[in-house]
């Protein structure tokens, strides 16, 4: 029986390390999760202040993923609130390689830029990912660290200047309930502002904690609580796709 027992905790464990869903996102902070080669990621988000955004990803060869989205993340800040959405269309690349592809224990590694689209305002920035997938027979847990350079100017040529900052997230999926996700996870993004010469352009921490749940086996739907050093984000409402993985 003890055999048993010591069999069946190591199989489900296995089972628990399954390849996730190869989606770019814990909440906001990125992965290092890469879609199959062809195939189709989008997600589409929308918060409890009307602010929506949308993404777009395509993928090359298993290693690498094109991406365009637009969305309210950036903030203009005046006064002592930056509560003002700037929607902002940007494109990204990801390049990378997969969990245990050069060597076993080897967590899965990605090196991403985002930078706005001509004709908008200039935001950028280059990050590095590593995920990892362990399994255990509570569940599995994706684990995400890395770092992230932001810059950014402003309508009127104040800069942010290269700025370095830690960002990572966890996510649990319980072995009792293998479709849903439970999710933390901290990042920067860039803030401008809308008036006052004297207002920074500046890099602001986000976090957030929600839970996703994968009610069919190309699509999730996600729920989150976000919260920012300059404004309370409060929830938003995901919908991820993914065709051709």
């Amino acid at each position: 029986m003890r055999r048993f027992a010591i069999i069946s905790i190591a199989l489900a464990a296995r089972a628990a390390a399954a390849d996730p869903p190869p989606l770019d996102h814990v909440i906001t902070a990125p992965t290092a999760w890469l879609p199959a080669a062809g195939a189709v990621v989008g997600s589409a988000a929308l918060d409890q202040h009307g602010t929506s955004s949308i993404v777009v990803g395509y993928g090359l060869g298993g290693i690498a993923e094109v991406e365009l989205d637009g969305d309210g993340d950036l903030h203009a800040c005046g006064g002592t609130s930056c509560n003002e959405p700037l929607y902002q269309a940007r494109a990204a690349f990801r390049v990378g390689a997969r969990q245990d592809e050069w060597f076993d224990g080897q967590p899965a590694l990605v090196f991403g830029v985002q930078e706005s689209l001509p004709g908008t305002r200039r935001v950028g920035d280059a990050y590095v990912v590593a995920s990892r997938t362990l399994g255990t027979g509570f569940g599995s847990w994706h684990l995400h660290a890395g770092a992230i350079a932001l810059d950014a100017t402003a309508d009127d040529g104040t800069r942010l200047g290269f700025t370095v900052r830690p960002i990572g997230g966890i996510e649990l999926v319980p072995a009792q309930y293998p479709k849903t996700t439970m999710m933390l996870d901290a990042t920067w993004l860039s803030e401008l502002y809308a008036s006052g010469p004297n207002a920074p352009v500046h890099a602001a921490w986000l976090g957030g904690f929600g839970v996703r749940y994968q009610a069919l086996s190309w699509g999730s739907i996600e729920l989150a609580i976000r919260a920012s050093t300059d404004e309370n984000r409060g929830v938003v409402v995901r919908i991820n796709g993914v065709l051709g993985q």
